[in-house]
């Protein structure tokens, strides 16, 4: 009963109807129960505050109605909302939110996910002032929540399409201008599938990199799938692969360092190797 229904009064009316299971019954009945007797642990409901025959029904009609892969269902709005907050917010997030909120949100972030690490700015509504819209957005969309996530989601930036769908023509990104020179390439520099930044001095062989503006690679080091940030500076002969340089590192002539794409090795702001 549950294919090629596309209507939304057929979808509210017979989707999710599933006859021999209710044993020919038109109107699936409500199943008010708490328990469920199960003939192994793996077999059918437990409990219905997790799910029962009645709101996986429901679940799967409004799932169709809003063309989604899935809906769940809950006993108030503020269940939805906690469940939500707490399957997206990590310690050391911050979130931005709105004044005039449902209250007990406020405390919730105020007094429950404060003491888990999560931080929280209230702004207020300005909207006639400041409009505030949304639009919805299907392209490349990662969370860079950990050392690992940040350096995967920054290779990813090497793939073209990857880029084109973050920063389209028709839709420019305008930020701070802070214009350098060019970037000055040595006669021995090598680059290859890289973005290079204004301002940096490549000398050596740089591969499948990030080089972030004003950094300097030395005469014949080789740096291979790399972050380099602002201001950092690779000897002569130094050899790095895997590594996140933040701002102001110096890494000194023939080094060797290399982390691993599952562990990229890090090195904080200005250090000195």
């Amino acid at each position: 009963m549950t294919n090629n229904i596309g209507l939304p009064e057929d979808i509210c009316a017979h989707l999710g109807d599933e006859y021999d299971r209710y044993m020919g019954a038109i109107i699936p009945p409500l199943f008010q129960n708490t328990l469920f007797t199960r003939k192994t642990m793996d077999h059918g409901y437990r409990y219905s505050r997790i799910a029962n025959p009645t709101t996986d029904i429901l679940e799967e009609k409004l799932a169709a109605l809003e063309h989604a892969e899935a809906a769940r269902v809950f006993a108030s709005g503020m269940g939805a909302i906690s469940a939500t907050l707490v399957s997206l917010l990590r310690a050391g997030d911050h979130a931005i939110v709105l004044k005039c909120c449902y209250n007990p949100v406020c405390r919730l972030f105020m007094e429950v996910l404060g003491r888990y690490g999560v931080t929280v700015t209230f702004v207020e509504y300005c909207w006639r002032e400041l409009p505030i819209y949304c639009y919805r957005y299907d392209g490349f969309c990662r969370a860079a929540n950990s050392m690992q996530a940040y350096f995967e989601i920054s290779m990813r930036l090497l793939d073209p399409a990857v880029r084109s769908t973050l920063f389209p023509m028709d839709r420019p990104v305008y930020t701070r201008v802070q214009d350098e020179v060019p970037v000055k390439y040595g006669l021995s520099a090598a680059v290859s599938n890289s973005l290079v930044a204004d301002g940096c001095i490549i000398e050596g062989r740089v591969e499948n990199c990030i080089v972030f503006r004003g950094a300097r690679i030395g005469h014949g080091a080789v740096v291979k799938n790399s972050i380099i940030m602002q201001g950092c500076y690779i000897g002569n002969g130094a050899d790095l692969d895997y590594c996140i340089c933040d701002k102001g590192v110096l890494v000194a002539d023939n080094r060797r360092l290399a982390g691993y794409a599952s562990y990229p090795l890090y090195l904080p702001r200005d250090t000195r190797v």
